[in-house]
């Protein structure tokens, strides 16, 4: 929740610093230096956001990953085990995946 909530936080103010060098560059409100400052923040929080997102997504690839990795360890070492398993933790992957992605 707390890395949500920062993200979108992060992600609106830098559309608003990026809004106001924007018409900042049509009639000049704020000096040379403010803007300097506000462009170099909305960059910044432009790259956060995107690393933050990227972040998130390959520990959920990570998570469904292992959980299709197990489920191969296991077939292969167990001949009892149908394939069907196998089509089984593929699921729970995609699962691991879906409901993480709608949170």
């Amino acid at each position: 929740m707390g890395w949500k909530t920062a993200h979108y936080f992060a992600g609106f103010l830098s559309a608003g610093l990026a809004t106001v060098i924007a018409v900042n560059a049509k009639s000049s409100f704020l000096d040379s230096t403010t803007t300097l400052l506000a462009a170099s923040l909305a960059a910044s929080l432009s790259f956060l956001v995107t690393t933050m997102a990227a972040q998130e997504r390959a520990k959920m690839l990570e998570q469904a990953a292992w959980e299709l990795e197990k489920a191969m360890a296991l077939y292969r070492s167990d001949p009892a085990i149908p394939a069907t398993e196998l089509g089984k933790a593929e699921a729970r992957g995609v699962d691991i995946l879906s409901s993480k992605k709608s949170k």
